[in-house]
């Protein structure tokens, strides 16, 4: 501040700028201070005394000083001679301001510095509405309004005086289109008149004001109600209320005005719907049309607005002293009164219709007895039923349906009553849209009094239904469901022997012809009580149900011993065997057997032999002596072989000695060669011999065993996994078992592959295996065997490519050629393997040791290629910078 009062001594010129850069536009020095963080306003006091121009800048100083919340400086500036008239939008934001801070002072000033009371939104140029949207979003801003509507709002009576002495004008409100226009956000307040605002807001002493100064009580924008319409809809205190209807009155007001185009009311419809018998007794007084049209959209008569109201003093009073003065005329306009009447659940409300309607010899609709009847039901309105009893009427059996579900859902015993007791023939067994069957419902809902009253009635217990457990019609499942199933599904054993004494079929399906009642217990773990009904009542205990307890996930079906065998409850088993179960079935998957032996479970097993299980018979992925093998269960697999379980059955997958060498048991191994097995044997898919397997795992004890008893080891290679037994042990690292293979007499000259293509030394080298590599070369195994035309390699690609240091040593002692040509079919020479693979000290390796100088850069740069391809740079920079020695 001390600096700005010495430049200012200096004459320092105030409303200098200094020039900006295109990114950086200088503003006025008046502007600058008004910008200054938690200063007071001294310095822009000092510049405006200093003659500052208080009109001048990229935004004007008097709307930058109101969004800072200066108001002293506002009057300053106003004083000095600030011009609101050149401010954007005729300085409304400033007129803003100053009503929302209820500155009277303000106020008067811009008023005498010429702004316009009365200026049009209309009018307004796009620029200056662009520049006002910032103060119509504001926080707390209630949009655009004129100067008067937002000094009403505000509650500033002495503001709105003082406007309208100015000229303002009181019978105004912006258009609806001007407002779109303008924001997304429509304030209400825009298109209604100052008078109207005040009487929303409640206002008084500003309405008397307005009042008092003339503004029309009936002027309005046809969407929105006249100021009587609006009084005679707001709550407030009777006497005041009273008051002002009567001033209205006498300043002309008109009680038939038509009401607001949406959602509106007349005065009369208003009084009707606040529930207040005097306020309308009074409007009729002062000649009031209760029979005016209602508003086109959303709008209600007298009548309707009274049966809204739930006043039974004024709804007695419409229907009886207006409905028989003018005819019930008004009355009969399609609206159903009886259901109008029956939704506000008032007895009396009720009783006053249908008299009145008996009364005048009217008839209802039968839709409007039954739409009120629904309306009834659905609401649990009990004690409203006996009043509809009386009127004369018919329900069809799908309507009759659709009542009794809504009464299964509220709970509602006595209205189910009243619908079974008046309907006793309808048709209960053909579920209507939207609605599931009424004994389905009542099974869902654990409603006992109501199924049991169904089934007693005769209802079908073997009546599918939809599962819609909720008035929104949300589906639980995607097929019907019977009521039995939806009976065990709760675990209630009553409804369970309910449903079965009354003939509900224990094996009947759904539609998806996939789960049984019993094999549905089963799944939900029902009780074994549950269960042992089921099959009294004569449930199917070989018939395959589908295993998921969701309908809506497929699974495999299984018969219900395998699915007691698979939860290993020998209870269960033993209840189904006795029930007749067939022990050999295998419905998709497992014997039940074989189920048992997969459990690893010796004791169930033995119980299943023991009832009839056929050892021999298999599945057709395995068989259970296999399964018993790869349990490693010796029990058991001697246990199948004494019962006649084929020690040589060739399943899908595995035979029982593949089986025995896959997990590696020597002991079951013998005990199977020994009983007849044969050690070449292969399964149906041929996926590797019983040798092979062996080699896989590495285990000498059963390789050698399985030799001495006669296994080839030069056998064709596998089909799945591509290789010899011999091939397998390298590949797999078991160094002991390949060289037993190779004394044992397995070729080191055949390839080991299926296609073969790659020598046993490359697949050594390829697989890291330096000691196989170094037996086949001390053993004569050709060291620059060429590569394979197709993505194959010579021993030392190989272990360039996979960075085998160890490898590349010997082989390149024992005379590797380094530039030994790549496959014709994506092959690498060793030096473009190395590189490509990042393997620096191959690259350094194989440099080292090149032995054709004369064209060692060409292929230094050739292989560099490669290494830049994967981003290897220090490789590529090396190898690129390589000189021949």
């Amino acid at each position: 501040m001390a600096a700005v009062q010495l430049l200012l001594t200096f004459g320092v010129d105030v409303n200098a700028k200094s020039k900006g850069t295109e990114y950086d536009i200088v503003d006025s020095p008046l502007n600058c201070a008004l910008g200054i963080p938690g200063d007071d306003g001294i310095i822009a006091r000092m510049l405006i005394n200093a003659g500052a121009d208080t009109n001048s800048g990229l935004e004007k100083p008097l709307i930058r000083a109101a969004r800072k919340g200066k108001s002293s400086l506002i009057r300053h500036m106003l004083e000095v001679g600030a011009d609101p008239k050149l401010l954007p939008a005729g300085g409304l934001s400033v007129m803003y301001y100053a009503i929302y801070r209820h500155d009277l002072i303000m106020v008067d000033m811009l008023m005498k510095a010429g702004f316009n009371l009365n200026l049009s939104i209309e009018e307004l140029e796009d620029t200056d509405l662009n520049l006002m949207r910032d103060e119509f979003s504001a926080p707390n801003a209630r949009g655009i309004l004129t100067p008067v509507q937002l000094a009403v709002l505000r509650g500033a009576s002495d503001i709105v005086k003082r406007l309208i002495e100015g000229g303002a004008l009181m019978d105004t409100f912006i258009k609806p289109e001007v407002l779109r226009g303008i924001s997304s956000y429509i304030p209400f307040e825009g298109i209604l008149t100052p008078l109207q605002i005040s009487i929303q807001q409640r206002k008084d002493e500003i309405t008397k004001i307005l009042l008092d100064e003339g503004a029309s009580v009936d002027f309005r924008h046809p969407s929105t109600s006249t100021a009587l319409q609006l009084v005679c809809s707001i709550s407030r205190e009777e006497r005041e209320r009273t008051e002002l209807i009567e001033v209205l009155l006498a300043k002309g007001a008109d009680v038939d005005a038509l009401p607001g185009e949406v959602a509106g009311r007349t005065a009369i419809q208003a009084a009707a719907e606040s529930g207040n018998c005097d306020l309308l007794k009074l409007l009729l007084s002062k000649g009031g049309n209760p029979l005016a049209p209602a508003a086109t959209k959303n709008g209600l008569t007298v009548f309707q607005a009274a049966l809204k109201s739930g006043s039974s003093e004024l709804v007695t009073y419409v229907f009886w002293e207006l409905g028989s003065h003018y005819g019930g005329l008004g009355i009969l306009d399609g609206t159903n009164y009886l259901e109008e009447a029956v939704s506000a659940g008032d007895m009396q409300l009720l009783s006053t219709v249908m008299e009145f309607w008996s009364r005048r010899g009217l008839c209802w609709p039968s839709e409007h007895i039954l739409s009120a009847l629904r309306v009834a039901v659905r609401n649990g309105l009990t004690y409203l039923i006996q009043f509809l009893d009386a009127v004369s009427f018919t329900i069809s059996e799908e309507d009759v349906g659709s009542m009794i579900c809504e009464s299964i859902w509220s709970g509602d015993k006595i209205t189910f009553d009243w619908l079974m007791k008046h309907f006793p023939e309808s048709e209960l067994d053909r579920p209507q849209p939207g609605y599931p069957t009424p004994l389905w419902l009542a099974l869902y809902k654990g409603q006992s009094y109501m199924v049991q009253r169904l089934v007693d009635a005769g209802v079908s217990t073997n009546q599918p239904s939809l599962p819609l457990g909720s008035r929104e019609g949300a589906y639980r499942g995607m097929v019907a469901e019977m009521p039995l199933k939806q009976a065990i599904s709760r675990f209630d054993s009553r409804y369970i022997e309910l449903l079965l004494e009354k003939g509900a079929d224990p094996n009947a399906v759904d539609f998806s012809n996939q789960r049984t009642a019993l094999g549905l217990a089963l799944v939900r773990g029902a009780s074994l009580s549950t269960l042992q009904l089921l099959i009294h009542y004569g449930a199917d205990v070989n018939k395959p149900s589908k295993c998921g307890a969701d309908v809506n996930v497929f699974t495999a079906e299984q018969t219900l011993i395998q699915l007691a065998v698979s939860r290993e409850d020998l209870t269960l088993v033993k209840l189904f065997i006795e029930a007749g179960a067939d022990v050999n079935a295998s419905g998709t998957g497992m014997t039940a057997l074989e189920a048992a032996v997969n459990g690893n479970n010796t004791y169930l097993a033995k119980q299943l032999i023991e009832a009839g299980a056929d050892a021999s018979i298999s599945s057709t992925a395995t068989s259970a002596l296999q399964l018993a093998v790869a349990r490693n269960n010796m029990e058991l697999v001697e246990l199948l072989i004494q019962e006649g379980a084929d020690i040589n059955f060739l399943s899908l997958y595995k035979t029982a000695l593949q089986t025995a060498a896959d997990v590696q048991s020597l002991e079951l191994l013998k005990y199977l060669i020994e009983r007849g097995a044969d050690v070449d044997a292969v399964s149906l898919d041929n996926v590797a011999t019983t040798l092979q397997y062996a080699a896989m795992n590495g285990n000498i004890e059963i390789v050698k065993y399985l030799v001495e008893r006669g296994a080839s080891v030069n056998d064709q290679a596998s089909r799945f996994y591509e290789l010899t037994a011999l091939g397998l042990a390298v590949k797999n690292g078991h160094t002991e078992a390949a060289i037993f293979f190779i004394e044992s007499g397995a070729s080191v000259d055949k390839s080991p592959t299926a296609d073969g293509t790659t020598t046993l030394l490359q697949l050594a080298a390829k697989y890291g295996n330096h000691e196989i590599v170094t037996y086949l070369v001390e053993n004569g195994a050709a060291v620059n065997e060429a590569a394979a035309t197709e993505r194959g390699a010579t021993a030392l690609q190989y272990a360039a490519i996979t960075g085998n240091i160890k490898i590349a040593v010997f082989l390149l002692e024992n005379g590797a050629h380094i530039g030994a040509k790549g496959a014709d079919f994506d092959g690498r020479t060793a030096l473009q393997g190395a590189a490509e693979h990042g393997r620096l000290d191959m690259v350094y390796l194989l440099l080292d040791n090149d032995e054709e100088p004369d064209t060692v850069e060409e292929r230094c740069h050739n292989a560099a290629e490669f290494a830049e391809a994967e981003h290897h740079d220090v490789i590529a920079r090396i190898l690129r910078d390589y000189r021949r020695p």
